[in-house]
């Protein structure tokens, strides 16, 4: 599978340095690197893309390997590529078609794509149409080597990605593994290193990072430890960033309950699972329908756990907790019956807080504008005043019943 395309390039017949250059910035210094034309037979994929993260780590926790045959290798990834996002590839590939390939791609000295991977799908699948027309992938050629020089090629991965380009295609759910691999498990970066690399600030790395942290609780909690893409086929990026915001503002005592508590909606409820978890929002801060809420769920995920012994193969699970109709109910009805309690409080403390609004409105009259007024808007002001007075009776009356 390796090769030195420097060494390939002095032949100039497969690697063919081109007029264009490409600026990149490492280890803080931007410089302008050559374009080279590279058969495509000489390039394979990079299998420590966080693009695809999820995708790999389904494909590896499946008990499936890498084949040793570069061209076998090459589609297994090419397959990832396509089924991350398939319109986009139609797309790409129709545009390389019309166009040519325009933006060029970074690769390593040893034919591993660095940046470029949906590039590089689209003209292999043109070539295998059209072999005359695309026969090379435009890229410039790094000297760095995937073992030793990790740090600098993931920092130009995730700046290229991330802060350069700012790709809008890049699935959240890729994004927060990449994350929690490179900063968090295997410590490759720093967070000061990541934030730079990806332009982001202090306070959206924080929620990040507690998002991927969350991500981890609530696969340990269906007892499937680091299947990523059970995240991302649930959807998961919108509704895990919502608990961060929850949790912030638990009481520390109930945090972990309300965790497992909100998992089970992750697991059982249907639709739009980020403003189904946003509804918590109205309970956290009454403490006695927030416990009523944890406490219903203690049931649940007592159910929840059963089928997760019961069912190993997480696709079956998924499928038997969505559609249990039973755990659906009582899901529903937890968040329902809590919801509805809230609103009984609201409305016990509504006199209270529709006469403080009607005491702060009184509150802003002007007194000294009256004597300019025509008698019979004053008139008019003391009849009012008097329908405010009886008003005020009336309440006083009912609190004394």
């Amino acid at each position: 599978m390796k090769i030195n395309l420097m060494e390939e390039a002095k032949q100039k017949n497969r690697v063919i340095l081109t007029t264009f250059t490409k600026k990149i910035t490492i280890d803080g210094h931007t410089t302008a690197y050559s374009v080279y034309q590279i058969d495509l037979d000489y390039l394979y994929y990079n299998n420590q893309n966080d693009r695809i993260a999820t995708w790999l780590n389904k494909y590896l926790s499946e008990g499936n390997k890498f084949p040793t045959d570069k061209e076998e290798y090459n589609k297994v990834i090419e397959n990832f590529i396509v089924e991350s996002n398939p319109q986009a590839i139609k797309e790409t590939k129709s545009n390389i078609d019309l166009v040519d390939q325009r933006e060029p791609g970074v690769v390593l000295n040893d034919g591993r794509i660095i940046d470029g991977n949906r590039r590089f799908t689209c003209l292999r699948q043109l070539h295998k149409e059209q072999p005359l027309k695309h026969q090379f992938f435009e890229a410039i050629i790094l000297d760095k080597d995937i073992n030793t020089d990790t740090k600098q090629i993931k920092l130009l991965e995730l700046m290229i990605q991330h802060g350069e380009e700012t790709k809008i295609d890049y699935n959240p759910i890729d994004k927060l593994v990449g994350l929690y691999n490179d900063v968090i498990k295997n410590k490759i970066l720093t967070e000061d290193e990541y934030k730079y690399s990806t332009n982001m600030r202090t306070l959206d790395f924080n929620n990040k990072k507690a998002e991927a942290q969350l991500m981890i609780d609530f696969l340990d909690y269906i007892e499937k430890p680091g299947k990523f893409y059970i995240v991302r086929d649930l959807n998961l990026d919108g509704p895990l960033l919502e608990l961060v915001a929850i949790l912030k503002k638990t009481p520390e005592d109930k945090i972990e309950d309300l965790k497992k508590a909100v998992f089970n909606m992750f697991l059982v409820s249907k639709g739009d699972l980020t403003r189904t978890t946003r509804r918590i929002k109205k309970i956290i801060n009454y403490p006695v329908y927030l416990d009523q809420f944890i406490n219903d769920h203690l049931k649940i995920s007592e159910k929840i756990i059963d089928s997760v012994f019961e069912i190993s193969n997480e696709k079956d699970l998924i499928g038997n907790l969505s559609n249990n109709s039973d755990l659906k109910n009582d899901v529903n009805n937890a968040l329902a019956k809590a919801e509805e309690g809230v609103g009984l409080e609201n409305l016990k403390d509504g006199p209270l807080v529709q006469t403080q609004k009607a005491l702060n409105t009184l509150n802003l009259l002007n007194v000294d504008l009256i004597s300019k007024m025509e008698s019979s808007k004053i008139d008019d002001l003391i009849d009012l005043l008097n329908d405010l007075e009886n008003r005020i009776k009336f309440i006083r009356g009912k609190i004394n019943v």
